[in-house]
C-alpha cells in the first residue's frame, strides 16, 4: 500500500466494522525513515471510507512494536487505533499471534475476519489465523504467486478491496 524507495518490509492493516465484518490490508514501509515513503494511489481514501462505513481498523506487522506504533501514528493519525507489531511473547509471522492479537483488542471472530496481503506468508498467516485471505497484487508478489499460497480473494485496486470489505459477510480488516 506504500511505494518503497530503500528496503521493503510489510505491515497488514487490520479493519473491523461495528457488526464485525473483517478485511486485511498489508502495507510495505521502510524501518528507517517514514519519509521516505508515500502511500499507494487510494489507500487514504479507502481508509477513511471503511471508517466512515464503521470498520476498525489496525495493523499487524513482523517489525518491532515501537516503529510500528510510530509509523501508524506517522501515516494514519486517527484512522487506526491498533498497531501491533514484533514483541515478546508474540510470534512473527506466518504464526498467527500478531493477527490474533490485533483481533482480540478489536473483539473479532475468526469466522468474519478477513487478512489482506501481498505476499505468500501474509496468505499463510492467513490460513495459520483461521481467517480468509485477500491477496493485493499491488503489492510483493503477483497474482499467480498469492493464489498459489492460498489467497481466497484477489484484488487489483483499493477499489476492489473496498467491495469485498462491504460485501463479504466480514466485522474485521487485518
Amino acid at each position: 500500500l506504500f511505494t518503497y524507495y530503500v528496503q521493503y518490509t510489510t505491515m497488514t492493516l487490520v479493519l473491523q466494522t461495528s457488526v464485525g465484518y473483517t478485511t486485511t490490508i498489508v502495507y510495505p514501509f521502510n524501518r528507517f525513515y517514514p519519509f521516505w515513503y508515500n502511500s499507494y494511489n487510494g489507500i487514504i481514501e479507502l481508509l477513511e471510507t471503511l471508517k466512515s462505513n464503521g470498520f476498525k481498523l489496525g495493523i499487524v506487522s513482523n517489525k518491532y512494536d515501537f516503529g510500528v506504533k510510530n509509523l501508524n501514528k506517522y501515516y494514519f493519525k486517527d484512522l487506526i487505533p491498533v498497531a501491533i507489531g514484533e514483541r515478546e511473547g508474540v510470534r512473527r509471522k506466518p504464526a498467527p499471534d500478531t493477527v490474533l492479537t490485533a483481533m482480540k483488542e478489536l473483539n473479532a471472530q475468526k469466522e468474519s475476519t478477513l487478512y489482506v496481503g501481498d505476499s505468500g506468508s501474509d496468505m499463510i498467516t492467513a490460513q495459520n489465523a483461521g481467517v480468509k485471505g485477500v491477496g493485493v497484487t499491488w503489492g510483493f508478489r503477483d497474482a499467480k504467486s498469492l493464489k498459489e499460497s492460498g489467497a481466497d480473494f484477489l484484488v487489483d485496486s483499493p477499489a476492489q478491496l473496498l467491495d469485498i470489505a462491504q460485501n463479504t459477510k466480514c466485522e474485521t480488516a487485518l
